[in-house]
Formats: structure tokens, C-alpha cells, sequence
């Protein structure tokens, strides 16, 4: 993610705030954190978890202390989320937990400093965080089967309502934001923005699983791409997926381009619905970003592409017609 030199400045001032906290912790736990820490900072979803504020801040106004502070709690909450993810995912070791009970329990006393404890805002969060364990308990519903074993039900939970919801605490900075800046229960910008921030969530996680699902497979893991690569396998070519394996559903991507146009529409139709929630409030930085995340995925969608159709001319093979032994 390409960063404004103001945001920049922001996204290191924030960074600089969560380096200091932890400098404070006792030695081993340190010792521990600190290096997490510096990853942490490198991903391109923490810019976003930390800067969100700012990047709504022409439609929500707030003094800049303000941002900064729930940014820093963005940032700390996304640091416990990733954590979580990591481990669910098997890619996060738990020695990593110490750290994320930390940024967990400094973000919670963030919002209680900005008196948001006592308000309507504390019961969404509340709402929010048990949405986001719910998404994640049918997720691991589906961890423990074989591939086989997996019905079109099962593969069927892996729809953008999954990853909106797993997602949610993430929206909960609008939340916030709307109540420091004195906003009423009916404001509109709750309704919209929000809904846009679900979008937009969904739109990113659909994205990264289009690139990561070959790895997440490896590793006897689905995720929202390969669950529909699978059940488009299972349409179209039924006789040959009851014993389907990973190598299969791999060597299967090649031959599958209408599967992979549908994708890129569900993700294009997301990013729409992100704007289109956005259209009462005219040009907003919040547009612009989701203007430029359609931008950079459409490169990747390219990408992609490219890659499969390099494949089939390898192998000299079509492309969804030639489909006839491509489970074998």
C-alpha cells in the first residue's frame, strides 16, 4: 500500500507508540514481543488498521490526537486478531500468545481511556468480537476433514458473509468514531459506512485467498477460493472428484477459467457495493482507497491469469473446454 507522506508520518508516529508500551514490558516478555512487533508493522493490513481513522476522518472529523489514539487501538486489536488467525490457520506458533493477550487488553483500556466503556459503543464491540469468534468457530467446523469429507454444505459456509463477519471487531473503529464525534443512534454514516467497511473487508480477504489458496491447501487448509474451486469441481465434473485429493484440485485450477471469472465478479461486485454505499458522501479518502485496492487487484487478477494460461500453453492444453481428464 502506497502511503500519503502524511499518513506515513502517522503510521510511524502510531508504530512508535506501540514500540514504546512494549519497551515497557518486563524482560522476557520483551524479548518476546519486540520482534513480533516489527513484523507486525511490515504487513499492509496494519497501515490499514492503524490509519483507518485518518482515512475516515474527512467524513467523521476528530482532532488529531484523537485519531492517533484509536488508531494506536486499531493497531494493538488488529495485532491480537492476527494472532488468533495465525493460529487457527497453523501458520502462528503459541508462543505468540503472551504478546497478543497484551495488545488485546491495551487496546480494551484505549477505548476505556476515550470513555467509550460505558456507552452503546462497549455492547457493539461486545457484539462485534462474539460475530467474530462465531465466523471463526464454523470456519474450524471444516479443519478437521478430509477433503472427501467435506460436503457441499460445509464448503458452502465459506461465502463473504463468513469473512465479513470474521472481520467484524475491525469495523468497530467507525464505531467509535462516530461516538467521539457526537454522532446520533440514526446518523446514516453508521448504516453506510459500515456496510462499506464490510464490503471492502470481504473484497481484500477474497483477493488474498485467490493467491494464498495453493499454500493454505498444501497445508491441508481451505479457504474461500478453494472451497468454490472445489464445488465447481464437484458441478462439472462429478464423476471424477469422489476421491478428490489436493494435487487434483490444483491441477484442476488450470482448466477452470469461468470458475475464476466468477470470482473476480463476486470481488468486483463487492468493491462496487463499497462505493456504492459510498455515493451520498461524494469524493472521500475512503474512496479513493478502495479505488486504489481495485486498481492494485486487478493487477494481481491479471497476474493470475497469465499464470494459467502460460501453464496451459506449457502443457498445450485449453482452457475450460478441454476438461475431460483433468481430475485423473
Amino acid at each position: 500500500m502506497q502511503l500519503h507522506l502524511s499518513d506515513q508520518s502517522r503510521y510511524e508516529r502510531i508504530s512508535a507508540s506501540l514500540r514504546a508500551v512494549v519497551s515497557t514490558y518486563p524482560q522476557a516478555l520483551r524479548q518476546l514481543c519486540a520482534p513480533a512487533l516489527d513484523v507486525l508493522l511490515t504487513g499492509e493490513f496494519s497501515q490499514l488498521a492503524a490509519l483507518l481513522p485518518t482515512w475516515l476522518a474527512d467524513l467523521i472529523p476528530l482532532d488529531d490526537a484523537q485519531i492517533d489514539t484509536l488508531g494506536e487501538a486499531g493497531l494493538w486489536l488488529w495485532w491480537y486478531a492476527s494472532v488468533l488467525d495465525g493460529l487457527i490457520d497453523g501458520d502462528t506458533h503459541p508462543t505468540a500468545l503472551p504478546g497478543a493477550q497484551q495488545a488485546l487488553l491495551r487496546a480494551l483500556e484505549i477505548y476505556r481511556h476515550l470513555g467509550l466503556a460505558d456507552t452503546p459503543a462497549w455492547d457493539e464491540l461486545m457484539s462485534r468480537a462474539l460475530l467474530a469468534a462465531d465466523a471463526y468457530a464454523r470456519e474450524i467446523a471444516t479443519r478437521t476433514m478430509a477433503l472427501t469429507d467435506l460436503s457441499d454444505d460445509n464448503l458452502a459456509l465459506w461465502e463473504p458473509a463468513l469473512l465479513m463477519d470474521r472481520a467484524a471487531p475491525f469495523g468497530f473503529t467507525l464505531t467509535a468514531q462516530l461516538h467521539l464525534a457526537g454522532a446520533s443512534v440514526d446518523d446514516a454514516r453508521r448504516t453506510d459506512l459500515a456496510a462499506t467497511l464490510r464490503a471492502l473487508t470481504a473484497a481484500r480477504q477474497i483477493a488474498d485467498d485467490a493467491s494464498d489458496w495453493i499454500g493454505d491447501l498444501g497445508r491441508g487448509q481451505i479457504n474461500s477460493v478453494s472451497a468454490g474451486l472445489i464445488r465447481y469441481a464437484r458441478r462439472h465434473r462429478p464423476a471424477q472428484t469422489g476421491t478428490l485429493s489436493p494435487e487434483q484440485i490444483v491441477g484442476y485450477e488450470i482448466h477452470a477459467e469461468h470458475y475464476w471469472a466468477q470470482v473476480e465478479q463476486v470481488h468486483a461486485d463487492l468493491c462496487q457495493q463499497a462505493l456504492d454505499h459510498l455515493a451520498p458522501y461524494g469524493d472521500c479518502r475512503l474512496r479513493a482507497l478502495i479505488s486504489a485496492q481495485l486498481r492494485s487487484d486487478a493487477l494481481g487478477w491479471a497476474r493470475m491469469r497469465e499464470r494459467r494460461a502460460s501453464v496451459r500453453k506449457l502443457f498445450g492444453i485449453g482452457g475450460e473446454a478441454s476438461t475431460e481428464h483433468c481430475l485423473a
